[in-house]
């Protein structure tokens, strides 16, 4: 099998999105004609015929046949040498134990299939890819064992990973540290060892608070939500509020957002409810399902209209922003009154606060104000916003104030 006809395989199983017997036939056609080959194109064509038999087989409803094709796979290409053969056959072995953990007593398979795992990986993973799922395999593996209730061995197990993987530095297995972190505070919290089960908590929040990546960040959002529980206020509300602050959205599911809001609930803490603030920005800006702005909108005047008559500065500025991007989407669905309008609110409930981050907001939603008259051909209502900003801003020495009032001038320069 060719370069040219491998690529037309691998794009050609992509594309397969029905699920039925063809789909069967087709993945075990590509096994096939893949079974004498060695190279590491034919690992990846292999490993996506299974891949995708197995979903298609578990959607249909026959775990067992998924299992068993599971087990094939393993048998014909378990032996192959490199690392690509190495990764495909991990890879399914991992799925195997996931789909053995769902089912009634499958709890000893799936351990069977992720010590299988470990065994294969623990001393040939070469590479962050490889090291993450011999990681993870030990995290699946200690969880089938809390669920059999053999708390002291999945202990063990949750030690084991931090003793093999905490020290390296690749994201993905660092994911997989923190997911054992995670575990074993739980079964400490269930056993009564609550000090343990906080420090474990802490732990992930040290190890993921300040990581770039989403997943690790929304792991310490998770730790901090685990010592809230753990009454542990104030430290885990000044975590969480400055996690919440420096994820990009998006990162959040919505899922996650309402956990935090189930956990935070009525709490008066300034901190709980600026953390409650920051959930719901997330989860008006969540990325699932189509981006519909109506929906947006009105999730982001829930969040107004739950905290703008706050009076804690952290809280508002939460609110400034929810108004700010209430406006822009406005504009986006081409209502350009309605985002003048919002914009105009945030000035009037802004534009002499106290806080100097609030008169920031304010002056750069004048200045938005008049960017949008201007675009609907509204050049003097336009051209008062900027003067607005100028006289208004215009003995401000902040940089962020400084800088809308500069944009006001050369604006209002454009002929």
């Amino acid at each position: 099998m060719g370069e040219g006809s491998n690529h037309d395989v691998i794009l050609a199983l992509l594309q397969m999105a029905d699920s039925d017997e063809r789909s069967i036939a087709f993945c075990d056609e590509v096994i096939e004609q893949c079974e004498k080959l060695e190279e590491p194109a034919a690992a990846e064509l292999v490993g996506g015929a299974y891949h995708h038999k197995v979903r298609v087989l578990v959607q249909m409803g026959r775990a067992p046949e998924a299992l068993a094709a599971c087990d094939d796979m393993v048998r014909l290409f378990g032996g192959r040498a490199g690392p690509v053969w190495l990764r495909q056959v991990a890879a399914v072995l991992l799925t195997k134990g996931n789909l053995a953990a769902a089912r009634p007593q499958g709890a000893e398979q799936a351990i069977r299939a992720f010590d299988e795992v470990i065994g294969r990986l623990d001393r040939a993973a070469d590479g962050p890819e490889l090291t993450a799922r011999a990681a993870s395999a030990y995290v699946h593996k200690a969880a089938c064992l809390g669920e059999m209730n053999r708390t002291a061995e999945a202990m063990e197990v949750l030690r084991a990973v931090q003793e093999r993987f905490s020290v390296d530095p690749a994201a993905e297995v660092q994911y997989w540290v923190a997911e054992a972190l995670l575990q074993q505070g739980q079964m400490l919290g269930k056993a009564g060892r609550a000090a343990e089960s906080i420090q474990a908590y802490r732990e992930v929040c040290r190890r993921t608070g300040k990581a770039d990546v989403p997943a690790l960040r929304g792991q310490a959002a998770q730790a901090c939500l685990m010592l809230l529980r753990a009454g542990e206020e104030e430290e885990a509300l000044d975590d969480l509020t400055s996690i919440l602050e420096e994820m990009s959205l998006g990162d959040l599911s919505s899922t996650s957002c309402d956990d935090i809001l189930g956990v935070l609930g009525s709490r008066e803490h300034p901190k709980a409810k600026r953390a409650a603030a920051q959930a719901l920005y997330h989860k008006a800006h969540a990325r699932e399902g189509p981006v519909l702005f109506s929906n947006r909108i009105r999730a982001l005047e829930d969040l107004v209209e739950r905290f703008g008559r706050e009076g804690d500065p952290g809280v508002l500025r939460v609110v400034g922003q929810a108004l700010m991007a209430k406006a822009a989407n406005y504009g986006l669905m081409g209502q350009n009154e309605q985002a003048a309008a919002t914009y105009a609110e945030i000035v009037v409930r802004f534009g002499q606060a106290s806080d100097v981050s609030l008169r920031a907001c304010a002056a750069e939603a004048l200045v938005s104000k008049g960017v949008t008259l201007e675009s609907a051909g509204e050049g003097a209502r336009a051209r008062a916003c900027y003067e607005e900003v100028v006289r208004a801003f215009g003995g401000e020495t902040d940089e962020r104030i400084r800088e809308q009032v500069g944009k006001a001038t050369r604006l209002m320069k454009r002929p």
